[in-house]
């Protein structure tokens, strides 16, 4: 996400990029007020991979292992998650909520909201800062941005963003699904579109260049547009109908090292075979439009 800026921007910057837990509000309530998640490093760790596929899950199943944002703007129909932002719940989305899980390989099939001001997003990150993401905005829906951030700000090698189609066509991706891996590992960093690497960054060493600790993993919509419109265009929530993100499938591998205690983590969920990564530029198995 973007780098903070002053009081304000970094009070709203804390809900969408530092990933804090909130309560959703209904069309009648006021904005939430979030709470910081601190916590703390695993103690134990997951063996098993997560794999959803929105084709047959439902919310409940989702919350066994993830905390739904927004919640009353949520919903599971015709084989995709949908999530939809408003001026009262900006910020609606999944996070995983159980303390186990630190590298490994993250899918998910989805296409982006469309709508200028609001962006879409793709994260491994934690409350202090380390992130890894992928990001949407809806005045652009031809590419996506790759980037990170060690302890909230960029390596100097590395100051901006990695745009990257998903095909060389440009499909629009607010109309069309693909699969998107962040491939997170404790010497390299890959970001892959349909199976294809697009990004990498290498860990030369040196702390500051190369997050350490970006443990969670959410995927959300937020408004961006409020904090940055030069970024991602100017929030209009006026416009009718607005967008959603939709996602048809989410998965997660943990890689384990050695040191790291283990336990498997009850779920009532199937656990198939991971996510595989498509050879073609559209997963064959989502919508391929909305």
């Amino acid at each position: 996400m973007r780098h903070r800026l002053s009081l304000t921007a970094l009070s709203l910057m804390l809900v969408t990029s530092l990933h804090l837990n909130s309560a959703a509000a209904d069309d009648a309530g006021q904005v939430p007020a979030p709470t910081p998640r601190n916590i703390p490093p695993p103690t134990v760790f997951r063996t098993k991979p997560i794999y959803y596929n929105m084709a047959s899950a439902t919310l409940q199943d989702l919350e066994n292992d993830f905390t739904i944002e927004c919640k009353n703007q949520t919903s599971i129909s015709n084989g995709t998650i949908k999530l939809g932002a408003t001026q009262y719940c900006w910020f609606p989305g999944l996070i995983y909520k159980h303390n186990d899980i630190w590298y490994g390989r993250a899918n998910v099939t989805m296409r982006m909201t469309a709508n200028p001001g609001l962006a879409t997003a793709f994260v491994r990150g934690n409350e202090k800062g380390d992130e890894i993401d992928y990001e949407w905005v809806g005045k652009n829906t031809k590419t996506v941005q790759s980037t990170f951030f060690n302890m909230g700000i960029h390596p100097p090698e590395r100051t901006k963003s990695v745009f990257s189609p998903a095909s060389p066509d440009k499909p629009d991706l607010s109309k069309t699904f693909h699969t998107y891996t962040i491939d997170y590992k404790m010497d390299i960093i890959e970001w892959y579109i349909n199976g294809k690497r697009v990004d990498a960054w290498a860990n030369d060493g040196k702390p500051d260049r190369y997050p350490t600790n970006a443990r969670e993993l959410k995927i959300n919509v937020w408004d961006a547009g409020s904090l940055y419109p030069r970024w991602a265009g100017q929030t209009d929530w006026t416009e009718k109908p607005l967008g959603e993100a939709e996602i048809s499938a989410l998965s997660f591998e943990p890689y384990i090292y050695e040191g790291q205690n283990t336990a498997p983590v009850p779920s009532s969920s199937p656990v198939p075979k991971i996510l595989p990564a498509v050879t073609s530029y559209v997963s064959p198995s989502a919508p391929t439009n909305a």
